[in-house]
Parts: structure tokens; C-alpha cells; sequence
């Protein structure tokens, strides 16, 4: 199998992994939900909603929201693997009772900026939980969920201290980002330079040499 292969498959893998395992935060959001509310909303969403950075860059968020007077909890959502996978959920939570907020992080799919791995995520991840909170439909409460990088995006905002942030939820992601996520070569695989899907351009990976 080629490098191409490879990561198609292993993008794949990953992408089946969090959907199943957003699935299941879905389901235990709206149990929880359940004990306080019975009501079942129409929804009305928002595409490619801008973002502002302290630094100027514009990132893009779909918005998913109860069609409802009122405010209503934020769940937020910060993913460099498209904020498209994530309209299910949006829909789902948000008939339910949540504000759903789902945004590409810097540099991926439709938000400006340059893609650097973990780099951005405390900044961004901060603006966008204030963002969030102040939006006239929020009850300036604001959760963070999902899995894998998405793991990264919660715990690095969490490090920034946003005062909105009610808490955080990350799941199937790692305690230790210092190895293992920034790609590799495989010179017994014949593949020279074999890259992880989230490693940037302008890095070059790191070699593993066989024993």
C-alpha cells in the first residue's frame, strides 16, 4: 500500500472513531437534558458565521440554536477535521435545548490563519468561548466536547482561563502531546515521508529509523 493509502485510511479511521464517539456525548448530553426539560425545539442554523481573533484572523463557525426566545447553553465544538462532519449533532442538540457551535480551527478547511498544530489553540480557544458566551441567544455558559486534536483545542483554552467556560469534555485524545503528533518516516515501509494528516507544510517529519 502506498503513503496515499495510508493516510486516506487512517484519516478515515479517525473520522468513523469520533463520529461514533460524538454519537455517544450526544446521547448523554440529552439524558442529561432530559431531567430539566421536556421541550422539543425547532431549529434554525447559521453557515460560515466569522469568528474574530485578537490578532485579526477570521475563523469560520456553523451555528445550530434552538428557534426560541430565550438563551440557552452553549456546546462548542473546535476541529481542524471540518466542521461539516458535525451537522447531525448541531441539529440533534440543538432540538433539544443547546446552542451548538461547531468551527474549523486556524488554518483548516474555511478558516483563515496558517495551520501549526497546537500553536494558536489557547488564544483562539479563549476568543472563541467569549465570542460565544455574548452572543444574544447564549446563556453565557459554554461547554467544550469531542475527541482526538479536538481534545487539544478544550484543555488549551482551559489553560487560558476564559471566564465563560463552564467546562470542557475531551475525549479518545492524549496527555502527552510531546511525541507521537507530529508525523513520522517509515524507511522499512520504503515510505521516506510518511506525514500525519494534521502535520503542517512547513514541518518536516521526524524520522524513525529501524532497529
Amino acid at each position: 500500500m502506498n503513503e496515499l493509502g495510508i493516510i486516506v485510511i487512517a484519516r478515515e479511521r479517525m473520522r468513523k472513531t469520533i463520529t461514533g464517539s460524538v454519537s455517544a456525548v450526544l446521547i448523554y448530553f440529552l439524558y442529561i437534558h432530559a431531567a430539566h426539560a421536556g421541550d422539543s425545539y425547532a431549529v434554525t442554523y447559521e453557515r460560515d458565521v466569522a469568528v474574530k481573533m485578537r490578532d485579526g484572523t477570521t475563523l469560520l463557525a456553523d451555528i445550530f440554536r434552538p428557534d426560541a426566545a430565550g438563551g440557552f447553553p452553549v456546546l462548542l465544538q473546535r476541529t481542524p477535521y471540518d466542521k461539516n462532519y458535525g451537522t447531525e449533532f448541531g441539529l440533534k442538540a440543538a432540538a433539544r435545548g443547546y446552542v451548538v457551535i461547531i468551527e474549523d480551527v486556524r488554518g483548516r478547511y474555511a478558516s483563515e490563519g496558517e495551520w501549526y498544530p497546537f500553536k494558536n489553540e489557547m488564544n483562539d480557544g479563549y476568543d472563541t468561548v467569549e465570542w460565544a458566551a455574548a452572543l444574544p441567544f447564549s446563556t453565557g455558559k459554554v461547554g467544550m466536547f469531542s475527541g482526538s486534536y479536538d481534545g487539544a483545542t478544550q484543555m488549551l483554552a482551559a489553560i487560558g482561563h476564559p471566564p465563560h467556560l463552564a467546562g470542557i469534555f475531551p475525549f479518545v485524545t492524549a496527555s502527552n502531546y510531546h511525541e507521537n503528533w507530529t508525523g513520522l518516516s517509515l524507511p522499512a515501509l520504503n515510505l521516506p515521508e510518511t506525514r500525519h494528516p494534521l502535520l503542517p507544510r512547513t514541518l518536516r517529519p521526524a524520522t524513525v529509523r529501524p532497529s
